[in-house]
């Protein structure tokens, strides 16, 4: 329409080729104008959705960037502890009762994480042993506290130790074995127990040494305990803070870089069933959306760090956004579970690799149509039979 008038006000009084070369130039400044401002709306947009997440490539860089220490010693064993005072003696003496002669192979570093009750005090028995070192700390969470522990540690292994679980006799000679192997990480088989030390039955794992092969195609766990980590493994991020399900870390950023996966068949340590652990207590709460988020914000660690993922990985990425992920809202509210689809939707979206680079199926196809259309019921439907 302004085209239109402007040519109508030079044909009046201006040569045709004059006019003609006007108004070709308005149109080229129109049309620039045009992509200039949808360049403009793209971006806005994008950083609307990103702040929308709050976890951006910027966020993350923000994070606490861990860097190597010098070591002193084969493996830090590291312990966080909140509220711990009626476990934290037993944890700690499981380490103090097998060390022997290991003492200059180890190191044990306690983080109190701002703990209100008398955990403190129960601490102030072991900070003169020269091997445990105490650190006290403001309340952070479980992650920060681990990654307080990976900044000040000084082995060339990493092993965590929940202040609630304990080592079984003979551990710390079976890690010295595990190291001799020069694996990346050695997964131990463990043993479940109730509160009363009561056992429940034995994750046990073959002895097995697999080389350059995706650990997702082999016998693995995703808990941070149980298992020798070269502390290489978790730098720059370690476990990302803030969120819920910080385990995710493993298949997200450590297994990729695995090139050594050893598994033992030695029974190392003793996991205690919690009622009211975050595994139980989750189902009940709408902090399950986090179960996506820090998916979002491993896969840009990931780009960050050069990780490809393989078949085997966008398979078991699948997985969790279906079947893992249901089960975490299961017995939420619909308005949620429509939430943890919609985080799902976008996240696809973000990574269509998760689908395009993953071996097709009729389940595959029928879930990716469900997450792009976020269809609750196909999702639901595909997600329980997975």
């Amino acid at each position: 329409m302004l085209v239109e008038k402007i040519q109508q006000i030079l044909s009046s009084g201006c040569p045709a080729f004059v006019t003609n070369l006007i108004v070709e130039l308005i149109r080229i400044l129109t049309n620039i104008l045009f992509s200039v401002f949808s360049v403009i709306l793209s971006l806005e947009q994008k950083v609307r959705r990103n702040n929308y997440l709050g976890d951006s490539t910027e966020s993350i860089q923000k994070q606490n960037v861990l860097h190597i220490s010098v070591q002193t010693c084969l493996v830090s064993i590291i312990i966080p502890a909140f509220n711990v005072s009626d476990t934290i003696t037993r944890c700690i003496d499981s380490v103090v009762k097998d060390m022997d002669s290991y003492s200059t192979k180890f190191e044990v570093i306690v983080v109190n994480d701002g703990s209100t009750d008398e955990t403190s005090s129960v601490l102030e028995q072991y900070e003169s042993i020269p091997y445990i070192k105490v650190y006290h700390k403001v309340n952070g969470g479980l992650s920060s506290a681990r990654n307080y522990g990976i900044a000040r540690s000084h082995g060339k292994y990493v092993y965590f130790l929940d202040s609630d679980d304990y080592l079984l006799p003979s551990a710390l000679g079976q890690m010295l074995r595990g190291v001799a192997s020069n694996a990346d990480l050695i997964q131990f088989s463990f043993q479940r127990v109730q509160e009363d030390m009561k056992l429940l039955g034995v994750d046990r794992f073959m002895d097995q040494t697999y080389k350059d092969r995706e650990i997702f195609d082999e016998p693995w766990s995703g808990y941070p305990w149980g298992k020798l980590i070269r502390t290489t493994l978790m730098m720059p991020y370690g476990f990302p803070e803030g969120y819920w399900f910080e385990d995710t870390v493993f298949p997200a950023t450590v297994f990729p870089r695995t090139k050594i996966y050893v598994t033992a068949s030695f029974v190392i340590q003793a996991y205690v069933d919690n009622p009211k652990g975050i595994t139980r207590t989750s189902k009940f709460s709408p902090k399950t959306l986090d179960h996506v988020k820090v998916v979002r914000l491993l896969f840009k660690q990931q780009r960050e760090l050069g990780i490809k993922r393989g078949n085997s990985e966008n398979v078991f990425w699948q997985a969790h956004l279906s079947t893992k992920a249901y089960g975490r809202v299961r017995k939420l509210s619909k308005a949620n579970k429509r939430k943890m689809l919609h985080e799902i939707h976008r996240l696809v979206g973000e990574y269509p690799g998760l689908f395009e680079d993953a071996p097709r199926s009729f389940r595959s196809a029928f879930l990716l149509r469900t997450i792009n259309s976020e269809n609750l019921l196909g999702w639901t439907l595909a997600s329980m039979i997975g």
